[in-house]
């Protein structure tokens, strides 16, 4: 029982943390767009 919990919490924290690389790299990727967005519309807006 103790080794079926070992390794499943073993397999689970290998998902989580593809999970959490996939999910951090699409936050970057949002971020980086939302904020190249904003600053065209800065720069169109103030000069």
């Amino acid at each position: 029982m103790a080794a079926a919990e070992k390794s499943l919490s073993a397999a689970e924290r290998l998902f989580l943390n593809i999970c959490l690389k996939k999910g951090g790299e699409l936050i970057i990727n949002y971020q980086l767009e939302y904020y190249e967005k904003n600053l065209i519309s800065y720069l169109f807006v103030y000069n």
